[in-house]
């Protein structure tokens, strides 16, 4: 990533500066991935990272009819579950969920409502 990495997530228009960049990659990506799902005959097709969040306004250009959902999980399981993992304190991990979260938010305020239908999906997910 421009300047910062998944624990460091750089400024959202150094992304969008980055993202500019790559325009043609990642339009081919997604050209590849709808063909492949349409030669499997799947209706729909998506993937779950947390990192998407950061990312998902240079990647939405590309998606035709996109649908969002979004799985919602307690900040401190997940703050907890980087200290267990990365040495991370509650603290750091509570900073870095509270970032991820409000880039989503963010996201999906921006986003035009009538060109997507918003699914929220709440989850409490255990670690």
């Amino acid at each position: 990533m421009p300047g910062g990495s998944w624990c460091n997530p750089p400024p959202k228009e150094k992304i969008l500066e980055v993202s500019m960049k790559y325009e043609s990659e990642m339009k081919y990506i997604i050209e590849k991935e709808i063909s492949l799902a349409l030669e499997k005959n799947m209706e729909s097709w998506g993937f779950k990272d947390p990192r998407t969040s950061l990312t998902i306004e240079g990647w939405c250009k590309f998606l035709p009819n996109p649908q969002f959902v979004v799985c919602y999980r307690s900040p401190l399981d997940i703050a907890k579950s980087l200290q267990k993992r990365n040495g991370f304190s509650i603290e750091r991990g509570m900073n870095l969920t509270r970032e991820y979260n409000t880039r989503i938010l963010q996201f999906l305020e921006s986003f035009d409502k009538q060109q997507f239908s918003e699914n929220l999906i709440v989850d409490d997910l255990k670690s």
